[in-house]
């Protein structure tokens, strides 16, 4: 249930212009658009499709999917668009870059895509405007909610442990990483954090999975785990060690 469809080699954990768009293309600023890809590994090679624009405030925003897969709309970071390149980064439980060269038209890119796994060529087309879904912000990390948490689903018959990690990031926001500890110890990273008192909403987009739950007197989170339509209770326990 929590295992990502993406194939292995970006992700460790479980990674032709129609005339109306041709106008699009040249309104829009290089490098923004809805872009479909393939990364040169497997048989056959992994397709992605991404979102790339730029907000109010002028920064480049964007999102990367799977098709077919439970990755959908993970924020991209790093994004840097220049006259002849363009590259970004997203983490989904491995950090994977993309850095590519613009073809003449400014409408394909090739290059190299690279994690800790190794490298591997990368191309993609715009094939239309782009559509971002932008994740909302992370909300600050109340003490109380900071540290190791873990509990366990049941389906079928099967009890998955599963582990939860909140702590406070770089930005000063909270951040978080869910722990499929009987799935060899996967470790997939929250796309974001959101608290109002009690209550926390801990959203997965690299699994498509959220987590609802609100810290109760007893010092425990009781709460459910939805991924693909199913809803599971999970219920978390602060841990005795990190």
């Amino acid at each position: 249930m929590i295992r990502s469809a993406m194939k292995p080699f970006l992700f460790s954990a479980a990674l032709a212009l129609a005339g109306a768009s041709v106008v699009a293309a040249q309104a829009a600023p290089k490098g923004a658009g809805h872009w479909e890809g393939t990364v040169q590994y497997g048989n056959p090679p992994l397709s992605f499709a991404l979102e790339i624009s730029k907000n109010a405030a002028g920064a480049w925003v964007g999102t990367f999917s799977v098709p077919g897969s439970t990755t959908t709309d993970v924020p991209l970071s790093n994004i840097t668009v220049g006259d002849a390149s363009i590259s970004f980064s997203l983490n989904v439980g491995d950090v994977a870059t993309f850095e590519g060269k613009f073809s003449t038209d400014g409408a394909g890119v090739t290059g190299s895509a690279s994690n800790s796994q190794g490298s591997a060529g990368f191309d993609m087309k715009r094939t239309g405007d782009a559509h971002v879904n932008a994740p909302p912000p992370s909300s600050a990390l109340p003490k109380e909610f900071e540290g190791r948490w873990d509990g366990a689903v049941e389906a079928g018959g099967n009890k998955l442990r599963i582990g939860m990690k909140l702590s406070t990031g770089a930005d000063g926001k909270a951040a978080a990483s869910l722990i499929s500890i009987d799935q060899g110890g996967q470790e997939f990273p929250a796309t974001t954090v959101t608290i109002d008192g009690k209550k926390i909403n801990v959203e997965l987009r690299a699994i498509s999975g959220t987590y609802t739950g609100t810290l109760g007197d007893n010092g425990e989170i009781a709460g459910d785990w939805t991924q693909g339509g199913t809803k599971l209770a999970l219920n978390l326990k602060k841990a005795d060690k990190p």
